[in-house]
């Protein structure tokens, strides 16, 4: 990002292992596409916000392609949204913050965020059709959102102080914005982990048993599991 050598400069995000823990910026728009991504099963898609151009004649003008193309593979997509449909119920970190329409719950995933001294909190969303990305913060220059700086107004128009503000208050908004958005008139699903996938080799998404260290196999099996788990963080940002 930026020209090389100026002040502004930002690496590329593959030049920099760490990126994954959150050392290189990205915009909302980008968390939201890639979280997108792995709700549409690994197919990236590029933001596009203009749907069609028609001139006062009626003819239609060239619009951007999406250029929507395969990045991850479906099964680590699938495997991905499993484990992240778990933050949104007992004991995820966004437990509570799962939406409803109309007295049903459709099937949902996401993942909270928090920074250090309570800088900024995030939440990023999706069902199979629609994915969102809330981040709060203070600009112009972040300051900890502790104490008197945890206050705000909730949905009901209430005054609310958190005390110290976690990625599962911005899922609040995420909450409020899905409960009053368009996502079909029938509820999709979210394709399945087989029971016979490699990724249930060290538990089933929720409690994951230690292998025995005495056996190389196991010690295997868990550094594939690690690696592919790892690949889902690399792949979405990277190729966005």
């Amino acid at each position: 990002m930026g020209k090389p050598g100026s002040a502004n400069y930002q690496y590329p995000a593959d030049d920099i292992p760490s990126f994954t823990l959150g050392s290189v910026n990205v915009s909302p728009m980008t968390m939201a596409a890639a979280y997108a991504t792995v709700a549409a099963r690994g197919v990236y898609c590029e933001p596009i916000a203009i749907q069609r151009i028609v001139d006062r004649t009626g003819a239609h003008l060239p619009v951007k392609s999406a250029g929507c193309h395969q990045v991850l593979s479906p099964q680590v997509a699938d495997a991905a949204i499993h484990i992240l449909q778990g933050v949104l119920v007992s004991p995820g970190t966004a437990a509570g913050d799962q939406f409803s329409q109309n007295g049903v719950v459709p099937p949902q995933a996401g993942k909270t965020g928090t920074a250090n001294d309570f800088d900024f909190a995030a939440f990023g969303g999706f069902t199979p059709r629609l994915a969102g990305y809330v981040v709060m913060f203070y600009p112009p220059r972040t300051r900890s959102m502790a104490g008197p700086n945890s206050c705000y107004r909730l949905a009901s128009g209430s005054f609310y102080c958190a005390g110290e503000m976690f990625g599962a208050n911005s899922g609040m908004i995420w909450q409020y914005t899905f409960q009053h958005a368009n996502l079909g008139k029938t509820i999709a699903q979210f394709v399945p982990v087989p029971g016979d996938s490699p990724f249930y080799s060290m538990g089933d998404g929720v409690n994951s048993p230690k292998p025995p260290l005495s056996s190389p196999e196991s010690r295997t099996s868990s550094y594939a599991i690690l690696v592919e788990i790892t690949s889902i963080a690399c792949a979405c940002l990277s190729h966005l």
